[in-house]
């Protein structure tokens, strides 16, 4: 299976498991993709994730913009796990959603 199909299958997996949304924009006569989810923590609280999927995904470092409607949820302490516990390669994108399931 081809990196694009890889990649093509984990996108899906994540739109149907988080109820997310994947669109292709033009920048600059470039395609980006960005890909939109909401994923509920252990503590039942809220968070959106919005990941930046360039071109050169997944070898290089994921953008990822977090933000939740909550108080509680410390986005600053979960940006820290996730550069700690989320690296770059095949299945970034799944192991980033995992660890924002898993954060308290």
């Amino acid at each position: 299976i081809g990196r694009l199909q890889l990649i093509g299958k984990e996108i899906s997996c994540l739109e149907s498991r988080f109820r997310g949304n994947f669109e292709r924009y033009i920048v600059g006569g470039k395609s980006c993709y960005k890909l939109e989810v909401t994923i509920e923590n252990l503590m039942r609280k809220k968070i959106n994730a919005c990941f930046e999927i360039s071109d050169t995904y997944p070898f290089s470092v994921l953008d990822v913009y977090l933000s939740s409607a909550d108080e509680e949820v410390d986005i600053n302490l979960l940006e820290r796990q996730l550069a700690r516990l989320a690296k770059p390669g095949f299945g970034c994108l799944t192991r980033t959603c995992d660890v924002i399931k898993s954060f308290q």
